[in-house]
């Protein structure tokens, strides 16, 4: 979900809402750009799924202090994660109240994280989670040397985690074949550090050769 600064988050968000699934769990993400606003998102989302679980990660989650401050700052929320979220998110849909990185509102912090083996983790995108859009967010790693405080894949130890080079590639003729023959038309790749990884060369030929089409932003 995607809305400028200035507009009223309600309808969107109600939109939004309406066709997602009646999953137990909602999962948010944080950021310090829409601070100011979390509230009426809490709120909305809150009012909208009443009997919904909503587990907020992210950076503003993962960076924070321990003990109860979280609690303490998002008081509608019922539990947060830190750090990656896919493996904690399968396993509250599958019962775990305790995975790694998750602790429910209102009990301590303790500060752990949250960590994956991505050689195990499922395509969004291959699987058909994630269905073709005009615009769409793409990552082939994670990870980073740098240390910078907005963002989510900082690491002290520098330490940077690839996808299966099987997978990222199958994502590219994915990538390619939405951009020809589906909406695609803008691809935003999030690794932090693009050119650093060990395939970012293999991917730019990969597009490049399936034809993608519509706008690549890549960071550097």
């Amino acid at each position: 979900l995607n809305v400028n600064s200035n507009d009223d988050l309600r309808t969107p968000l109600q939109r939004a809402l309406a066709s997602m699934p009646e999953w137990p769990i909602v999962g948010l993400g944080t950021y310090i750009w829409a601070q100011d606003k979390f509230d009426a998102i809490l709120s909305t989302v809150k009012t909208e799924r009443p009997d919904a679980s909503v587990i907020l990660g992210g950076p503003q989650i993962s960076y924070a202090p321990g003990g109860q401050f979280l609690s303490e700052a998002y008081p509608l929320a019922d539990g947060f994660i830190r750090g990656y979220g896919e493996d904690p998110m399968r396993a509250l849909c599958s019962g775990d109240d305790r995975p790694m990185g998750y602790h429910a509102a209102g009990s301590f912090d303790t500060g752990s994280r949250a960590s994956s083996d991505f050689t195990q983790l499922p395509s969004p995108f291959l699987t058909g989670w994630m269905p073709p859009q005009r615009f769409l967010r793409w990552e082939t790693q994670r990870g980073c040397p740098f240390s910078c405080s907005f963002c989510q894949h900082k690491a002290s130890d520098g330490k940077r985690q690839q996808f299966e080079a099987s997978r990222v590639l199958a994502e590219c003729d994915w990538l390619c074949e939405q951009s020809r023959e589906g909406p695609l038309r803008d691809l935003a790749v999030v690794d932090p550090t693009f050119n650093q990884g060990s395939l970012h060369m293999d991917v730019l030929r990969r597009l490049a050769h399936g034809g993608l089409r519509g706008k690549l932003s890549l960071q550097c």
